[in-house]
């Protein structure tokens, strides 16, 4: 999985951001979650990832 990138290293308040920007950029990354989660292989990794987090207890 890829890291997360702080916004506060980039120097980016994200309340400062004015809601159109924010919403726009909102958008865009449910739109690439959900193509990213339309691949089979992902969604059997997620599928495994699941069943673990179940198997462990972990409540969702």
């Amino acid at each position: 999985m890829s890291a997360l990138i702080s916004t506060s290293a980039a120097g980016i308040k994200p309340a400062d951001l004015p809601s159109h920007i924010s919403d726009g950029a909102a958008r865009i990354t449910l739109r690439a979650m959900q193509r990213y989660f339309e691949d089979p292989a992902v969604k059997d990794d997620y599928k495994k990832w699941l069943k673990s987090r179940k198997a462990k207890g972990v409540k969702e």
